[in-house]
């Protein structure tokens, strides 16, 4: 068993930061990560782009300096990637499959204090066609355009949200054919999230999401705003995508739908936070009503309702990977401050500014997924025929079935129907299974969620 003062599960913006300030405070350290490179979708070290690194500067001076940073303390941690954490009990063991190690018991891992820096999916919608190979989430093509690969001729981004700007952007620069770019939201829609960015610090980010659009509208590709993706045709891959006009509810209006060409399909509206991990815990979360998704309760200093357990970066709540290195420093330095290795005062002057800056970051994260929230117009593209969880070729057919028969939350919904019960145990067909349930029945309930349960991830029977 590995023994360690803190123990942190993601390596990320947010847990490089920590483990870097972690040993600078004193504290023996072990970082699980579930991928091959540290850094996340953003700040992967070897990030590239086909023709040539394109990284614009404020994201390649931060990847950069987190790296540089990081190798200096790499030697003096305990580092587990392609790692993947299948449970953690409440005594913080963490239980740890390794895929270098086919075929070999798992790793445990007994920490005195915790921190949880999984980061953030997709928030995607189901719509018909959606599961043909060649439709991508926004943050899966922006790896592969990352990491020097265009896996199509021809791409339609879809969705909103800055991740949908920045994708357009980076295929272009990459050399690659977008036919179109189509916002559900209005050319307005954005506006609240500039007027944060103003006077929350954030002029930087602004200043570069007007830099993509100037390009993208430079490259005469067209913008379709208040229009959405409603479906993708084709038979055994993508061919075509159907995109309609919304109103204001993000509900097709009939007779606007117009046809494009693709064999390439992003959608996305932003990300919501992983915190499956934090539940299994019993970390308090709360779902914020006002940008439609569930995040983790913390303390200024980053712990949760658990004593001794910490979440940091877009784990906790979305907001970017300036504040996710922020969140994971003050994490590090409490942990430290608890452990004796630091003093109080002193603590407290060190994560000073940080603290102030990481408020104002979730200020701005929360006016971005604001912008992303669902409405529930999108939903009137749903069939029957419809596949909502492409693990299980669970149908909303099925999921109407069960509500007439009496399902009325999604524990009943994943019995009846096996929804969830796939791969990716519930990410994708979870964060919208509620709103499909209520559309079935005409009517509201409380919003329910899968009960977390070990292994989180599917794991080889003999680990």
């Amino acid at each position: 068993m590995i023994v360690k003062d803190l123990a942190i599960i993601g390596g990320g913006p947010a847990g490089m930061s920590a483990a870097i300030e972690g040993v600078a405070n004193g504290l023996s350290v072990v970082l699980v990560e579930n991928a091959r490179d540290l850094g996340g979708k953003v700040l992967k070290e070897k990030a590239s782009y086909i023709n040539g690194n394109h990284g614009e500067n404020n994201e390649t001076k931060t990847r950069n300096e987190l790296h540089r940073s990081f190798n200096r303390i790499k030697d003096d941690i305990t580092l587990l990637k392609n790692s993947e954490v299948w449970n953690v009990s409440p005594d913080n063991i963490i239980d740890v499959f390794s895929a270098q190690r086919p075929g070999q018991p798992s790793n445990s891992i007994k920490a005195k204090k915790l921190l949880i820096a999984t980061g953030a999916v997709d928030r995607i919608t189901p719509i018909p066609g959606w599961q043909l190979p060649g439709v991508f989430t926004i943050g899966g093509l922006n790896t592969f355009i990352k990491r020097g690969a265009i896996p199509g001729k021809r791409f339609v981004v879809g969705g909103t949200g800055p991740l949908q700007v920045a994708l357009t952007y980076n295929l272009v620069k990459a050399g690659a054919r977008v036919a179109a770019m189509i916002d559900v939201n209005s050319m307005f829609g954005m506006a609240p999230v500039g007027i944060q960015l103003l006077t929350k610090g954030g002029l930087d980010k602004l200043s570069l999401g007007i830099k993509y659009l100037l390009r993208i509208r430079k490259e005469r590709i067209p913008v379709y705003y208040s229009h959405a993706v409603t479906e993708v045709i084709g038979d055994d891959c993508v061919k075509h995508v159907i995109v309609s006009k919304v109103d204001s509810n993000w509900q097709r209006i009939a007779g606007t739908d117009i046809q494009l060409d693709a064999n390439i399909v992003a959608l996305g509206y932003n990300l919501i936070p992983a915190v499956d991990i934090a539940r299994l815990l019993g970390c308090e979360t709360s779902f914020n009503q006002n940008i439609g998704q569930w995040q983790v309760n913390h303390s200024e200093y980053m712990e949760t309702s658990r004593n001794g357990i910490f979440v940091a970066g877009d784990g906790a709540s979305v907001k970017g990977y300036d504040a996710a290195i922020l969140e994971g420093r003050i994490a590090a330095i409490e942990v430290a401050r608890q452990l004796g290795r630091v003093g109080g005062q002193k603590a407290d002057q060190l994560t000073k500014q940080d603290r102030k800056k990481a408020k104002n970051a979730r200020y701005v994260g929360d006016a971005m997924s604001k912008t992303a929230m669902i409405k529930t117009g999108i939903f009137d593209s749903v069939t029957d025929e419809t596949i909502v969880c492409r693990c299980e070729e669970v149908t909303y057919r099925d999921i109407r079935t069960a509500v007439a028969n009496g399902a009325r939350d999604l524990n009943d919904l994943k019995r009846r129907t096996r929804l969830g019960m796939g791969n990716c145990q519930g990410t994708f067909c979870g964060q919208v299974a509620n709103e499909l349930m209520w559309k079935a029945a005409r009517d509201n309930w409380p919003r329910s969620r899968f009960t977390v349960r070990q292994p989180l991830r599917p794991v080889p029977i003999g680990c």
